[in-house]
């Protein structure tokens, strides 16, 4: 997946393969899930469990 979510690629599912797909990572710098969210900001480790 990309960081906005894009398939990138995709294995055949009757058959094991080794994918290989290039990206900008700059762009995973964004962490919005959606307009005002920021998914790494809202976090709640206190909500957390072992």
């Amino acid at each position: 997946l990309s960081p906005s979510g894009e398939i990138l690629a995709r294995a055949p599912q009757e058959t094991a393969a080794i994918l290989e797909v290039s990206f900008d990572p700059a762009l995973a710098k964004n962490k919005t899930v959606a307009l005002e969210s920021d998914a790494f900001r809202q976090r709640r480790p206190d909500l957390y469990q072992l």
